[in-house]
């Protein structure tokens, strides 16, 4: 709570200098609110939904924010947001950050903290109100990080009867993720890509790709690697013939050294007023690591009748992990015969199944209602359902929200 508080005074500060009549002579105040209840209504051995139990919560989704935007006059302007979420106790905490000069009317610079567009709706996706679900389909949006500091320039023109928007990217981000069930710090370092849209009367078309190297520091996982390398010299000494080396790949993969990581994504949006539909698949690829290869997309479509929206969604991914490599080492590391060595062979065997975890092939479905009692106001209802091949598990949840913009 020390550091939200320090965050907020911070932003305090920032808001009173762009306040000054020397600095600005515009602020600009938005903000959002999504007060969300849910709950399991499916057997709790089938394990749990956007962070759901059998009781009815309002912590795991809920959120709000708030969003100031300084205008420097001359193209100049300065963005900060701050966000709370029922799930860390709606502590507020800086989300974005970030100067923005407008170079002409088409083009555009930000330097700062901002939301990287991997996504469709990256820009608003904390904003419930913005689209028809309670949130966006996971398989392909929980990814686990969403922002990124550096630098962002921004093309918009149009091109005949089409909109072109393209954005630009550099970066690095320090954040903290879930992997194989420990919560670790994650760097995403010498990012860099693009996102382009092209829009056209009723219909958007938009591509994204991403590069950049991924370092996830844990002392365990640099241990096991040694302990490979340790293990492969001595086999190079005890076994002829052996070349020392070959287990260099798997010490490699074992640990999360600024491994290049790629984000490519696509996607569709077709909006005729009361029928509309929007898909979009997305793949990461993480080079020289125990990462499975992960391949997702869904499929939405919805009826707009007056203040109410009736919707449906299919969402589907696939989680390869790379479990070949414990038949590479199984083949590669003999049985010696010295006590030691085949000690060290069942330790690194028994640890692998644990780092190249991670298989999951799940599909999923949606269906819900969305009802505009107010014109800065939604109230949606929603049910979903997650078919887990992997596990053999069919959660199933409710849940409510109801989404406010001012």
């Amino acid at each position: 709570m020390k550091n939200c508080t320090i965050q907020v005074s911070l932003l305090a500060s920032a808001i009173g200098l762009i306040a000054t009549p020397a600095l600005a002579t515009d602020i600009r105040i938005d903000g959002f609110a999504n007060i969300v209840a849910g709950q399991m209504i499916s057997d709790t051995d089938d394990g749990s939904l956007y962070g759901y139990d059998e009781d009815l919560s309002f912590s795991p989704e809920s959120n709000y924010g708030i969003q100031f935007r300084g205008d420097l006059q001359e193209g100049l302007s300065v963005t900060a947001q701050i966000v709370g979420r029922g799930s860390e106790e709606f502590d507020a905490t800086v989300t974005w950050a970030y100067l923005t000069y407008e170079i002409n009317d088409e083009l555009s610079l930000k330097a700062g903290r901002s939301r990287v567009p991997y996504f469709i709706y990256s820009d608003f996706l904390d904003i419930g109100y913005a689209y028809h679900w309670i949130r966006p389909p996971q398989a392909v949006y929980g990814l686990g990080f969403e922002n990124q500091d550096g630098l962002t320039l921004e093309h918009l023109k149009d091109i005949g009867d089409w909109t072109s928007r393209i954005t630009v990217m550099a970066g690095r981000l320090d954040t903290n993720t879930d992997l194989n069930g420990t919560d670790v710090t994650l760097k995403i370092l010498n990012q860099v890509g693009a996102a382009w849209s092209m829009s056209y009367d009723w219909f958007t078309a938009r591509v994204a790709y991403f590069t950049s190297r991924v370092e996830i520091p844990v002392d365990d996982l640099t241990t096991l690697s040694q302990g490979i390398i340790d293990y492969d010299a001595g086999l190079a000494l005890a076994v002829p013939g052996y070349q020392e080396g070959t287990l260099d790949s798997l010490a490699d993969k074992v640990v999360f050294d600024q491994d290049k990581a790629e984000f490519t994504g696509i996607g569709f949006v077709a909006d005729k007023g009361n029928l509309f539909a929007v898909t979009e698949y997305t793949q990461v690829r993480i080079d020289d690591s125990s990462l499975e290869d992960r391949d997702s997309w869904y499929a939405s479509a919805g009826y707009r009748m007056n203040q109410f929206t009736l919707f449906g969604t299919y969402e589907k991914y696939n989680f390869n992990a790379k479990t070949e490599e414990i038949d590479k080492f199984a083949n590669a590391a003999p049985i010696t015969g010295v006590p030691a060595l085949d000690g060290a062979r069942a330790g690194i065997l028994a640890a692998l199944p644990d780092i190249f975890a991670g298989e999951q092939d799940a599909e999923g479905m949606g269906f819900g209602v969305r009802y505009n009692f107010h014109p800065s106001a939604a109230i949606k209802i929603e049910y979903n359902q997650l078919d887990n091949r992997t596990t053999d598990t069919k959660p199933q949840s409710i849940a409510i929200a109801t989404n406010i913009v001012f």
